[in-house]
């Protein structure tokens, strides 16, 4: 894809091969310029027009398609390059299995899949009860960390709530405002993205004031999952719900022959926890 060009619809979910390769995930070169690109046609899409919108992050994660149930694994990754560390996702499903917390790359507990990144030295943190928080969810990624998110995933990847059967990890990189107006656009570190879009690379005390005037019902966040090359614009609130609905496996997966699956098959290992990444 090169610059200027719009990125494509999301892709179809793609059919697990069944090849004793099918865990090799396929990197897909991305641009600076798409998380620009997705802005701009976010803003058109949801006709945004009296309010300003600012957005803050540091750096779009290159996209790794995953091909069988290793979104965990993918996400951790994908976080992992973007932060200037290597995490190839076999590596990451070959240390898993020898630590027996998957069998085919899915991974139902968040406390494992932190486990996993630190085995690797990505600095990783378990976070629980904090998503609801806007504020400390804004402080997290201002600060330029990555959060990897459970939830559940609807057909175009936004989040859902199906009680945890859509069960899926994404990784959320960056953060949306729509305020009233930019009153002070006297910022060094401000970039006009157009249509009255403006970007924040990084957000100093004076800049406080401008997340307050956004109401937590206009606070979105920026996110990339293992299923398509499509960068996601959430609501911060849907994804929070979505997080928090997650309670059982799919009952076409709570097979523990195939799947390592948790106690009574209850996602309590994933409802209401987070990885802060960095």
């Amino acid at each position: 894809m090169s610059s200027g060009i719009p990125p494509p619809p999301p892709l179809d979910l793609l059919p697990v091969r069944q090849d004793k390769h099918w865990l090799v995930s396929s990197p897909t070169e991305d641009f600076e310029d798409h998380t620009k690109n997705t802005l701009n046609q976010w803003v058109e899409l949801e006709n945004i027009q009296e309010n300003s919108m600012v957005a803050m992050w540091r750096k779009t994660p290159k996209t790794i398609i995953q091909q069988g149930p290793q979104c965990g694994l993918v996400a951790l990754s994908m976080a992992a390059e973007s932060l200037g560390l290597s995490a190839d996702t076999e590596l990451l499903f070959n240390k898993a299995k020898e630590m027996g917390i998957t069998k085919q790359g899915e991974m139902f507990c968040a406390a494992n899949l932190c486990k996993l990144a630190n085995c690797f030295n990505i600095n990783s943190t378990l976070g629980e009860g904090i998503i609801h928080n806007t504020e400390i969810i804004l402080k997290i990624l201002s600060s330029g960390k990555i959060l990897l998110v459970p939830y559940d995933s609807d057909s175009n990847h936004h989040p859902c709530l199906k009680n945890g059967h859509k069960a899926h990890w994404a990784v959320v990189y960056g953060f949306v405002a729509l305020i009233d107006e930019i009153k002070d656009t006297h910022y060094d570190n401000i970039e006009n993205l157009g249509q009255n879009c403006y970007r924040i690379r990084s957000l100093n005390c004076s800049q406080q004031s401008l997340w307050k005037q956004a109401g937590k019902e206009n606070i979105y966040v920026m996110a990339k999952q293992g299923k398509s090359k499509q960068i996601g614009i959430w609501s911060l609130s849907k994804l929070a719900d979505s997080n928090g609905n997650l309670s059982e496996v799919d009952p076409k997966r709570n097979s523990p022959i195939d799947y390592i699956v948790p106690l009574g098959n209850k996602l309590t290992g994933l409802c209401g926890k987070i990885i802060v990444i960095g």
